[in-house]
C-alpha cells in the first residue's frame, strides 16, 4: 500500500477502548484483568484495565495540533521525560469517543459476543462508527465495525489493547478481516505487537504528570491479493494513571513507496483536568500572551450572569470573578498572577470553556 490521502483512508485505525463496569474487571477470568494476579509486580510498571477502559457514561474529545509531522516521541525506557509543553492544540474540530451499552447498539446482533462498544463521531462531519469488542483473558479484541466511511468484519479477531500490559514486556498477535467501502471490497490480514515501552513524566502545555506510561503498538499490514505490501502503523500512547484513555497519542503510517504520514491528537485540559467545556459563543481572548490584562470579547451579549476564573496549570484557582448580565465585553487584571502558562475558564448562558493563557514579565 502507498501512501496517499486516498489510500490512508483505508487505512483501519482501532481505538483501544471498550465499555466496562467496575464489576466486571476484577471477576471476569482466572487471568485477572487487574493487579490480583501480579502479587510480584510494582503496581507503577503495569497498565491494567482500570487505566485503559472507559466507563459507560465518560465522553471524550480528541483534537489534533500543529506541525504533527514533526512529533517526536521521545525515547522508551523508565525514568524518562516526554517534554511538550510547547504543543499547540488545534481547537477547530474534534473526534468525540464515547461507550455506548451494549445492548442498544444497532450492530450487536452482528456481533453477539461484543460486550464493549465504542461510538465514534468527527465534528466537521456527519460520519459515524460503532466499534465492537470482546474482552477476554488476553485483553480486548476488536470483532468489526460498522459506519461511514468504512465497515469491518474480523474473521479473526484483533488484539488492539493486551490487559493486563507489563514494562518492557512484547505481546504479539494477528489478525485477518474484510473491510468495504469507497466500492470495493478488501481482505486484508496482519500481524502485532504491543509493547509498554516507558515510564515517566509527561510535560504538557497545561501541567506535568507523573507515572505516565507509554505504550507502542506496531500494525503490519498484509493484503492478501497484494503480498508485497510492506505498509505498516505505529502508534505511540501515552497514558495517566486512571485516566481511562490516553492523554496524547501519535499514529505513523509508513506506506509501500515510503512516504510517512504522521497524526497527533490529544486530550484538552478540559478532560484531563475535569473541567467541562461546552463550547462557549466566543469571540476572541487577547492579547496572549499578556503582561497585566486580557480582553475578552463575546460574540453578543451574555442573558444571564457568568464568571470567569483562572487556574495554575496544576488546577489550583488563582482568580474568580462575575461577568454581569447584558456583557459583551470583559477586561480582565491578572497582572499580579505568577508567570507562564495559566488557564481561563469562561462560564456563559451558551457553556464553559477553557483557554490557555501565557503571562509575561513586563
Amino acid at each position: 500500500m502507498n501512501a496517499s490521502a486516498t489510500n490512508l483512508a483505508k487505512v483501519h485505525i482501532p481505538f483501544p477502548f471498550g465499555v466496562v463496569t467496575q464489576a466486571m474487571i476484577p471477576f471476569r477470568t482466572t487471568l485477572a484483568l487487574c493487579f490480583g494476579c501480579l502479587p510480584f509486580t510494582d503496581q507503577a510498571q503495569v497498565l491494567t484495565a482500570l487505566d485503559v477502559l472507559p466507563l459507560l457514561g465518560d465522553t471524550f474529545r480528541y483534537y489534533g495540533v500543529e506541525d504533527d509531522e514533526l512529533f517526536d516521541p521521545g525515547e522508551a525506557g523508565s525514568g524518562v521525560v516526554w517534554d511538550h509543553e510547547d504543543l499547540v492544540v488545534e481547537l477547530g474540530s474534534y473526534t468525540q469517543i464515547r461507550p455506548i451499552e451494549p445492548s442498544t447498539a444497532p450492530g450487536i446482533s452482528t456481533y453477539p459476543a461484543s460486550d464493549l462498544v465504542l461510538e465514534r463521531t468527527i465534528s466537521m462531519t456527519a460520519d459515524l462508527e460503532r466499534t465492537y469488542f470482546d474482552l477476554d483473558t488476553t485483553g480486548l479484541r476488536e470483532l468489526g465495525s460498522t459506519g461511514d466511511p468504512l465497515s469491518y468484519v474480523f474473521d479473526v479477531p484483533e488484539r488492539v489493547q493486551p490487559i493486563p500490559m507489563v514494562f518492557d514486556s512484547v505481546y504479539t498477535g494477528s489478525y485477518c478481516h474484510n473491510s468495504s467501502g469507497f466500492g470495493p471490497s478488501y481482505h486484508t490480514c496482519g500481524e502485532t505487537s504491543h509493547v509498554l515501552d516507558g515510564i515517566g513524566t509527561l510535560i504538557m502545555p497545561y501541567g506535568t504528570f507523573n507515572g505516565v506510561r507509554r505504550t507502542t503498538y506496531y500494525r503490519y499490514h498484509v493484503n492478501d491479493d497484494s503480498p508485497t505490501d510492506t505498509s505498516h502503523v505505529t502508534y505511540h500512547r501515552w497514558w495517566i494513571p486512571g485516566l481511562r484513555r490516553p492523554v496524547l497519542e501519535l499514529s505513523r503510517f509508513t506506506g509501500s513507496n515510503g512516504v510517512v504520514l504522521s497524526n497527533a491528537r490529544t486530550l484538552t485540559p478540559s478532560s484531563v483536568l475535569g473541567v467541562p467545556e461546552l463550547g462557549a459563543r466566543m469571540i476572541s481572548v487577547s492579547p496572549n500572551p499578556f503582561v497585566d490584562r486580557v480582553e475578552v470579547v463575546l460574540a453578543e451579549p451574555i442573558r444571564k450572569e457568568g464568571t470567569v476564573r483562572v487556574l495554575a496549570a496544576d488546577g489550583r484557582g488563582l482568580y474568580d470573578g462575575r461577568i454581569t448580565t447584558g456583557t459583551s465585553r470583559i477586561l480582565v487584571d491578572l497582572g499580579n498572577l505568577p508567570c507562564g502558562m495559566l488557564l481561563m475558564e469562561l462560564e456563559l448562558d451558551s457553556g464553559r470553556r477553557t483557554y490557555k493563557l501565557i503571562h509575561q514579565q513586563q
